[in-house]
């Protein structure tokens, strides 16, 4: 790996339009001659004259197109694959087969059907064309074993062959997919690939080669819900192919797009061999802004046909802005490649680099047993990190859920208790979620880490006598931005007692476990606290889309206002509110990312202001005497404990008197003489 230093300039370069549409005419005419040697020479030189003449998004997205366009037609020309088999459902009338297809499925199950929506309330499916599908949520039957079946396959002739295809399956309830095959006409069949789980749309590959020669191949997609009531599977776009002498899949990984100017950006890419020969090396040519930016040669590997390669790069990105880049895969073991992905991607550097808070959300219920250890490292991650995690336990199917948190729950998790941090799909974790509550720590750190988009300011006033509580929030640009972002308020109760109330008592499945936190508490704890208890959300779990724009400039200011009204057995004094920022991608719900967060308690009778750029302390952690950093005077201040109780302070030249409080975290609120309000978190000894 290697950094790649990035300065943009000021300057913009004139574009020769009618010069470059007569490169690209003559390099056309080469290839109707055939000229091969002559279309390697007009690809170089088409890219190296291109890459300086044009410039800005719209001509980069020109480029990138007829770049993809010579590739593309250079590949078919050259190399193209020999395809077998193709299906992509498109033709094929809603809940039948396509011709020659047939399915075996178990007495009533509706097996494998095509459609453009299959799913279900336990089977959310990502948007995605006309697809097959198996859902055993919306049957509740019998789908031990659920075939979909190609058409019958002669690969006589054929020594390499691989299958291809997209699928969706996420192994929620205890489901399994497998891909198999038979050469007996379906009487007996040996598995292929047993398919993992993935939150979203996957495309898999699976090596049919060892049944190359043989004229009586089935493949078939078997799913089975293992006797449980399970969510399903879907399956599009699948293909059997001969793979060319020189064919590549080219990727890169899901990566988090802000970054702080004046630092690096990493990035991972991966080369998939789709190619009967083997690699041993590759280039690849680096674009920034449709002008070429580097090129880089990768060695030392032995790919063999779908082995893959991965690497990661990073650009030093030295000024604020948004930067367009496209990687090529410009030759393979020394020579051009035939067909191979164009990626590419947009960065966002951050003219103001404040780290991202996080937003914590569990899921747990009353009658789950293992969810009190959730709750109890979901309090640890808010006390190890007061002030930059903002947590949310999402009650389900007890007396303390309601519609939405339901939707949530149903939409992102289905084992308890588990746990998002800002809705992050991390490449390691299978789900979403993070189950294992030991690594909940490393990922809170990883995203902690990460820059904020977006500066938060909030302004709230509660109305004790009506219980309306009013919030106003300001959504500050950090840096230039496009894309869509949606706002969002949690409501959240910080602790509810169930003393006393059988309701809110808490199944324990601990009681005889002795490395358990809740050994020999009893199987229900009754003088259970819940904590972050999810409330209400005001834009449903999607928020709302709309109130900041596409497009944002430094500074620019983005505004919400949102009124809650607080029902009578919620305590006002508990209450905090959450107002968040989430990036929307275009591809599925797990593809919207929590970007920035800020919160608030709800202060009874007063006004609150919160700014994010926050005051600083010292010493932190703090005996008795705490000193504020501040040029001007302080003309008051409060603590405000996460026990929802709020301490007045006796303060001097800026330096607060804090004796008298007990150990613990407290919210510092202190107002200036000039009527600013300031803000820290601080910890008692």
């Amino acid at each position: 790996m290697s950094r790649i230093n990035i300065h943009i300039s000021g300057l913009r370069l004139i574009t020769y339009f009618y010069a470059i549409n007569l490169t690209l005419l003559v390099g056309f005419f080469k290839v109707l001659k055939g000229v091969k040697r002559d279309l390697g020479t007009f690809k170089e030189e088409y890219l190296k004259n291109c890459v300086f003449l044009f410039t800005g998004r719209k001509l980069f997205s020109m480029l990138k197109n007829i770049v993809f366009f010579i590739l593309f037609f250079w590949g078919l020309w050259a190399h193209s694959q020999s395809i077998i088999l193709s299906e992509n459902f498109e033709n094929t009338n809603d809940g039948y087969l396509p011709d020659g297809w047939t399915k075996i499925q178990e007495n009533g199950s509706d097996g494998w059907v095509t459609g453009n929506n299959l799913a279900s309330n336990y089977f959310q499916v990502p948007p995605h064309s006309k697809y097959a599908a198996t859902n055993d949520d919306e049957c509740n039957c019998n789908s031990s074993r659920n075939m979909l079946i190609t058409p019958v396959i002669d690969l006589t002739g054929y020594t390499a062959v691989v299958l291809r295809f997209d699928r969706y399956f996420t192994r929620r309830y205890g489901d399994d997919v497998s891909v198999e095959v038979s050469t007996d006409g379906g009487a007996t069949w040996g598995v292929l690939k047993n398919l993992q789980p993935d939150e979203d749309w996957k495309t898999e590959y699976v090596d049919l080669s060892p049944y190359g020669g043989i004229s009586n191949v089935l493949v078939a997609f078997c799913y089975t819900d293992n006797g449980y009531w399970a969510s399903g599977c879907a399956v599009d776009n699948v293909e059997i192919f001969q793979p060319s002498t020189a064919s590549y899949r080219f990727f890169t990984h899901r990566f988090y797009p802000f970054v702080c100017a004046g630092d690096s950006f990493y990035i991972r890419f991966s080369l998939v061999n789709l190619s009967i020969s083997e690699v041993t090396g590759f280039d690849v040519d680096y674009y920034l802004e449709g002008m070429s930016l580097i090129s880089k040669s990768y060695g030392s590997m032995n790919l063999s046909l779908l082995d893959t390669f991965d690497f990661e790069e990073s650009f030093y990105l030295q000024n604020p802005g948004i930067y367009h880049f496209m990687a090529v895969v410009t030759a393979v073991n020394g020579t051009s490649p035939v067909t191979c992905d164009t990626v590419d991607f947009t960065v966002y550097a951050m003219s103001h680099c404040g780290h991202a808070n996080v937003l914590l959300e569990e899921n747990t219920a009353t009658w789950c047993g293992f969810c009190p250890e959730g709750d109890f490292y979901l309090d640890s991650l808010s006390h190890v990190y007061y002030g930059r995690v903002f947590p949310v336990s999402v009650h389900y199917g007890d007396v303390l859920s309601f519609d939405d948190g339901n939707k949530l729950i149903n939409s992102y998790f289905y084992t308890y208790p588990t746990l998002m941090i800002n809705r992050w799909k991390f490449d390691t974790e299978p789900y979403i979620f993070v189950s294992n509550r030991y690594g909940w720590f490393t990922r809170v750190e990883e995203q902690l880490a990460q820059v904020a988009p977006f500066r938060i300011n909030l302004t709230g006033e509660y109305d004790a006598g009506n219980r309306i509580y009013s919030l106003h929030a300001d959504y500050i640009a950090n840096g230039e931005l496009t894309g869509k972002f949606s706002v969002n308020l949690y409501v959240v109760e910080s602790d509810i007692d169930a003393s006393g109330y059988p309701a809110l008592y808490q199944v324990n499945a601990y009681n005889n476990i002795p490395s358990s936190h809740f050994y020999m508490e009893g199987d229900t704890l009754t003088d259970y606290h819940h904590r972050y208890v999810l409330r209400f959300l005001s834009g449903g779990i999607w928020g709302y889309s709309g109130i900041i724009p596409d497009t944002m400039h430094y500074g620019d200011t983005a505004s919400a206002d949102f009124v809650v009204i607080v029902p009578s057995d919620w305590n006002e004094n508990r209450l905090l509110v959450y107002a968040v920022v989430e990036f929307t991608g275009e591809n599925s719900v797990y593809d919207r990312n929590i970007v920035a967060i800020s919160g608030t308690p709800v202060v009874s009778g007063s006004v609150w202001r919160y700014y994010d750029e926050q005051v600083k302390v010292y010493p932190n952690p703090v005996n008795d005497k705490l000193h504020i950093v501040w040029s001007g005077r302080i003309k008051s201040a409060f603590a405000y404990g996460i026990d929802g109780k709020t301490y007045g302070l006796n303060i001097k030249n800026s330096v607060v008197d804090v004796s008298d409080l007990g150990s613990g975290f407290y919210l510092l609120v202190a107002t200036t003489e000039s009527g600013k309000v300031l803000r820290c978190k601080f910890v008692k000894k």
